[in-house]
């Protein structure tokens, strides 16, 4: 058996178990921020200390990944305007529309109620809406014949076929008898909401080829194999799936899958815990990869056309046979009627196949069936059906009106495979953007990294706190015997813990957690030159009745370092998961990272610093190791002091300069 062709994206089965997943670890959850670059979107989420980061692709995939993720320098106007309405939002809920491919994940703020919809149907699209359903921000606006995708506008969403396991048999065999002239795997897929890997799945046990027309299989037949799908559809709907990665004989990944399935016939499974990982680990590394999956969705895009044209020529062939057809029996009512009446009363099939040979020239019977009260009919080469219930001029009618909807069908093909010529055109010269998604896994944050942190010169960790409350925390339950501990001699800022861990504190880490204690401060606000730092030990802190949160007595005598210079250093080194930002006072900044700035107090504003720090670092690093990386300027924005800044030119000489 063939090794089935590599997954491009995820289908309406693969949606359906990661919403469940998404569900479960979602709810409750605090959406921080969301970034965009060209098409591919990071949605960052916060519940209970823990992070999930939920990424999409509108073209390919919509899934949680457990990798690091090099978000972009700033937000593109869409992804700007989504931040206005959504951060801060809690996750209401999770849903899958009418078992297709769309989620809408429901989001509750101070704003109102808002819904996000990723929509991975054709090229996809992102979709914000409001309480009342109202379309608030969208990726691709559109106006379709069936649907507008612009502000302002009611969110409806993509046709789609029936739903497996909503749609009753009757109405599942109605659609398929419209498709009689098909292949019988290509019908199935058209009429139900199911992809190919579940209906040839279902096939296969059936022992039903697929290959095989619509018009040659018996509705017993066809009722067995809609079980079969259902049955695939409740499993994961109800949660039991084995999320697995199937491989080819090489090792390499075909497609992540909610279930196994047997018709695939590959090498090996991998199996995970979750779908999600599943997911991560095919989908991330696929996005990862430079250039290929450019070329891999031109060529998808390029198949899609193929097939669109040649809808389109198979819509517009079986409208025009349909109306000739009509046009044909129009002309012949008194036979018509007489063959219907004919059927109605004929005792067996063989005396109703004389019949309709002998009243209706050029008309042969394929297949009647009483209980339905329905007869089908081979007309001038074309399979058409006849309510018996019905006149003549009734039928007619409705053969007429089956020739207009296969009409309709070619005009959106035609639409559809417009569309697609010119985005190919579009994209013929220019090259999609990929967000960077790096493959190295997120580790679980130490302690210490809520608060302001660095690795002295020495190896000592110093920690500071950001706010009164951390300042609180830092002291009460951090603080050991032995650790030492900075603050600024004014009112207001950082109270810093230098770390011991049972050695003698150096000199030249006292002089940097004192540095340290100064940038975060006051002081800098104040845009001072200098200030006085004092260090105790945490048995002198003493909490007593009429101290505010964060306030401490001390106990026995100060020990000052006096004039400590303002100054704070912002590097790029190397971290667990690839080049990080490393901040703190210059000598220890300076020892741990290739390309730095300096920062004292200035008069730039912080939003306006951030950008410039982060394109300064990019820019050096690019230069110094060739390779190019993006820093985040919120992350940039949360290291800089309260204040304003100035950004030295050429740092080293002040560095030279300063004891410590």
């Amino acid at each position: 058996m063939p090794t089935p062709a590599r997954k491009e994206k995820m289908s309406s089965l693969d949606v359906a178990a990661v919403v469940r997943e998404l569900r479960e670890r979602l709810a409750g959850a605090i959406l921080d921020n969301v970034y965009q670059e060209g098409e591919l979107f990071v949605f960052k989420f916060r519940k209970g200390g823990r992070r999930e980061l939920l990424v999409f692709h509108p073209r390919v995939a919509l899934y949680l990944t457990k990798y690091e993720v090099a978000t972009p320098p700033s937000p593109p106007p869409f992804c700007a305007r989504l931040r206005r309405f959504v951060r801060g939002a809690r996750v209401e809920g999770v849903e899958q529309v009418d078992a297709d491919r769309v989620v809408v994940v429901k989001l509750a703020s101070r704003r109102g109620e808002y819904e996000l919809i990723f929509e991975l149907v054709r090229e996809g699209n992102l979709v914000l809406t409001d309480g009342e359903g109202k379309i608030v921000a969208v990726l691709r606006r559109k106006k379709m014949r069936d649907r507008e995708l612009v502000p302002g506008a009611e969110y409806i969403p993509p046709p789609s076929g029936l739903d497996p396991l909503e749609a009753s048999s009757g109405e599942v065999l109605r659609s398929l008898r419209e498709l009689s002239g098909r292949k019988l795997k290509a019908a199935l897929c058209r009429a139900l909401n199911s992809p190919p890997e579940v209906v040839e799945e279902a096939l296969r046990r059936e022992g039903i080829d697929g290959e095989a027309r619509v018009s040659e299989i018996e509705e017993s037949a066809l009722a067995r194999i809609l079980r079969a799908i259902r049955e695939i559809f409740e499993r994961v709907r109800r949660g039991e799936v084995e999320p697995v990665l199937a491989l080819d004989e090489s090792g390499e990944p075909v497609g992540p899958y909610p279930v196994r399935f047997e018709h695939l016939g590959v090498a090996e499974y991998k199996s995970f815990d979750s779908f999600c990982e599943a997911l991560d680990e095919y989908f991330s590394r696929l996005l990862s990869e430079p250039g290929v999956s450019e070329g891999r969705e031109r060529k998808r895009l390029e198949r899609s056309l193929k097939q669109l044209e040649e809808r389109v020529e198979e819509y517009s062939s079986r409208a025009e046979k349909l109306r000739e057809v009509a046009m044909a029996l129009s002309s012949k009512l008194p036979e018509l009627e007489r063959t219907l009446e004919s059927l109605r009363s004929a005792e067996s099939e063989p005396e109703a196949r004389e019949v309709v040979r002998s009243v209706l020239e050029g008309a042969e019977l394929l297949e009647l069936d009483r209980i339905s009260k329905k007869a089908r009919l081979l007309v001038g080469g074309v399979d058409v059906l006849l309510e018996l219930s019905d006149s003549a001029g009734r039928n007619v009618s409705r053969i007429f009106e089956e020739a207009k909807e296969y009409e309709r069908k070619a005009e959106r093909a035609r639409e559809v495979a417009s569309e697609l010529r010119e985005r190919l055109g579009r994209e013929e010269g220019e090259k999609e953007e990929r967000l960077a998604i790096v493959l190295e896994e997120r580790r679980e944050k130490e302690w210490y990294e809520k608060f302001r942190w660095f690795v002295s010169s020495d190896g000592f960790l110093v920690v500071g706190g950001r706010d009164s409350v951390q300042n609180e925390v830092l002291v009460k339950k951090y603080a050991r015997e032995g650790d030492l501990v900075a603050h600024a001699e004014i009112y207001g800022g950082s109270m810093v813990l230098i770390k011991a861990g049972g050695r003698e504190v150096p000199e030249s880490t006292l002089k940097e957690a004192c540095m340290f204690a100064a940038a975060y401060s006051r002081a800098w606000r104040q845009a001072l030159y200098s200030v006085d730092v004092f260090w105790v030990r945490p048995e002198q802190l003493v909490k007593r009745s009429g101290l505010k949160r964060g306030e401490f007595a001390i106990k026995g005598a100060k020990n000052y370092l006096r004039s400590v210079p303002l100054c704070l250093a912002v590097g790029v080194g190397a971290g667990r998961g690839g080049p990080g930002l490393v901040y703190g006072p210059p000598k220890a900044v300076v020892a741990r990272t290739c390309v730095y700035v300096l920062l004292l107090p200035g008069r730039m504003e912080k939003d306006r610093a951030a950008e410039v720090v982060a394109r300064e670092l990019e820019e050096m690093f690019y230069a110094r190791r060739g390779t190019r990386i993006r820093i985040d300027r919120e992350e940039i924005r949360r290291i800089l002091p309260a204040g304003g800044i100035y950004v030295v030119e050429r740092p080293e000489k002040v560095v030279a300069s300063i004891d410590c």
